[in-house]
C-alpha cells in the first residue's frame, strides 16, 4: 500500500498556470506567500481531516462502520499467520442478507442503509455477548449484502459449531 501525504504548496507565484500544475503534481492545496499563519493552520487543519476520512473510507464502509473487505482481508491475514504459529484453527464465517436488493428497491438506499447498520450494530452485540473482547473475533462488511466474521485461535474447529448453534441475533 502506498501511502501518499497531503501537500500543500506554498510559492510566492499567483499566477493560475503554476497553481494548476501544483495541483496537477498532486498537490492537495496552494498558497500564495505571503501566507498568514491563522490560514496555513486552517488548510492544515482541513486537510488533514479530508485526508483522514479518505483513509476512513479506504477500510471502513460508510454505513455501517465497519470495517470493508480489504480490511477484513488484512485481518484473516495476520490471524492465519498467528494460527500457524499458534498450532490453532481459525473460521471465516459470512451473512449474506438475500432480500437487501428488494430492501434497496423498495424503501430506497437511505434506509435500506439504516437497516444494515441496525444489522451491523446487533451482530456486534451479539458477538460480544459470545465472544471474550480480547478474543481477536472481528466482524466486517465485505460487500453490499454480506458480513463476516472472523474467529480465532479455535482450538478445535467443532468448538465453533457449538457456539453458532446457540445464536439468536
Amino acid at each position: 500500500m502506498l501511502f501518499r501525504s497531503p501537500v500543500i504548496v506554498l510559492t510566492g507565484s499567483t499566477d493560475q498556470a503554476t497553481k494548476l500544475h501544483a495541483l496537477e503534481l498532486g498537490a492537495n492545496d496552494f498558497l500564495a506567500k505571503p501566507v498568514v499563519p491563522t490560514e496555513l493552520a486552517l488548510r492544515l487543519r482541513n486537510t488533514l481531516t479530508a485526508k483522514a476520512y479518505q483513509d476512513y473510507l479506504e477500510h471502513y464502509d460508510s454505513a455501517t462502520g465497519l470495517p470493508n473487505r480489504q480490511r477484513f482481508v488484512q485481518f484473516v491475514d495476520e490471524a492465519l499467520l498467528q494460527a500457524t504459529k499458534e498450532g490453532t484453527a481459525c473460521a471465516v464465517m459470512v451473512l449474506r442478507l438475500d432480500q437487501m436488493r428488494r430492501v434497496d428497491e423498495t424503501l430506497g438506499y437511505r434506509d435500506a442503509d439504516r437497516l444494515l447498520a441496525e444489522v451491523a450494530r446487533r451482530l456486534g452485540a451479539w458477538l460480544h455477548a459470545k465472544r471474550d473482547c480480547d478474543s481477536g473475533t472481528r466482524l466486517g462488511k465485505v460487500s453490499s449484502h454480506e458480513f463476516a466474521v472472523l474467529i480465532p485461535g479455535l482450538e478445535r474447529v467443532e468448538h465453533l459449531q457449538l457456539e453458532i448453534g446457540r445464536a439468536h441475533v
